[in-house]
């Protein structure tokens, strides 16, 4: 038993549901990426002329029934009306806009194929050797030379080295780490000064006395530092220091009495204490 048939089996027993369909669309994305097939129709070649000079539309397998109609612009509501479509005797084929829509499941029989149309719900199967349309002018004639999905996914390693499960049941999956990376982090700076406060004090001093405190400021943060000190009655004698021993004082700070704030801004980076 293999892959496709237990495919089959599921999606049979699972019924035309709007769900089945969306399971179905996914095996047909699914195919393209693990397997490497390709679509079984052609919107830029519609139709071509067989070996038996007859005009057929470009799909997989040739079982898929349906009309050929032109689409108009006038719709009334969900209603689309159509028209017959004419040849064109230049190309021999259908006049240009003609589509083919295939039939309803009620007057459908064809199983295949799920790279032709998964929205039909009787559709539930690849094509194989035996309902596949070489002829067709599709991608998957032109680069998998003209064989059929299902002939290219069973020489797949995904179906060669998996035996048929007898219950239908999923294995477990197993995940192997391939290779380990190391951890990358990213620091986000904030030039707008809505963030990174480090550290801040709030204390009632009385007359003539001091504070006297250390901030430390590693050399990821230090870009752009700004100190901050406010007061109450009168503007402090303000001493800052960095690590080198250069002393700020209270004339490198910006002053405004209204707002009782004074500001320290220190361009570049900050100086770290290399021995802490």
């Amino acid at each position: 038993m293999s892959f496709r048939t237990r495919f089959s089996i599921k999606m049979a027993v699972a019924g035309p549901s709007r769900a089945n369909r969306g399971g179905r669309v996914f095996v047909h994305e699914w195919a393209h990426l693990r397997w490497g097939v390709y679509d079984e129709y052609n919107e830029d070649k519609p139709y071509y002329v067989s070996g038996n000079s007859k005009v057929e539309a470009t799909r997989c397998s040739l079982d898929i029934l349906g009309i050929n109609v032109m689409k108009t612009s006038e719709c009334y509501g969900e209603s689309c009306p159509t028209k017959a479509c004419y040849f064109d005797s230049a190309t021999g084929l259908y006049e240009e806009g003609c589509v083919f829509l295939p039939y309803t499941s009620t007057f459908q029989f064809s199983q295949e194929s799920i790279m032709y149309t998964p929205a039909l719900s009787t559709v539930n199967d690849f094509c194989d050797s035996n309902t596949h349309n070489t002829e067709a002018p599709n991608l998957q004639n032109r680069m998998c030379n003209f064989r059929s999905t299902w002939d290219v996914i069973k020489d797949s390693t995904d179906i060669s080295s998996s035996p048929p499960r007898p219950d239908f049941s999923p294995p477990v999956p197993s995940f192997t780490l391939m290779q380990y990376r190391d951890r990358g982090i990213t620091v986000v700076r904030d030039v707008s000064g809505s963030m990174i406060m480090l550290e801040s004090l709030d204390l009632d001093l009385k007359p003539r006395a001091c504070l006297n405190g250390t901030i430390f400021i590693d050399r990821t943060v230090g870009n752009d530092t700004l100190f901050m000190v406010t007061w109450q009655t009168a503007i402090p004698d303000i001493h800052l220091q960095d690590p080198e021993g250069i002393i700020y004082t209270q004339a490198q700070f910006s002053s405004t009495a209204t707002s009782k704030l004074s500001t320290l801004q220190l361009s570049g980076t900050a100086k770290v204490m290399d021995d802490v």
